[in-house]
């Protein structure tokens, strides 16, 4: 995961990291990222508006006090969630 404090974080999912050892694909990748332009499938900018879905998918799933009691795998499925539209690891 990479991060810059103005785009925020960019994330991709475990498939596409291995294929990243290519250091080729990861500059392309982080290029499409810093140019705001279309990710590739797996990878996703999570910004203030991705943080915003996070945060009301951890109310629809356990309710408004949902960050006082939330572990691990409560974040791992609130952010799967927002991002993927489901659970896919874990």
């Amino acid at each position: 995961m990479l991060q810059d404090p103005k785009l925020g974080w960019l994330a991709c999912e475990r498939s596409v990291t291995k294929e990243m050892t290519d250091s080729s694909r990861l500059v392309v990748i982080k290029d499409l990222w810093y140019t705001n332009q279309l990710l590739p499938s797996g990878c996703f900018a999570i910004d203030k508006e991705v943080a915003a879905r996070i945060y009301e998918e951890g109310i629809r799933l356990c309710g408004c006090d949902w960050e006082d009691n939330a572990d691990n795998e409560v974040y791992d499925r609130v952010v799967q969630m927002a991002l993927l539209g489901e659970i896919r690891y874990g």
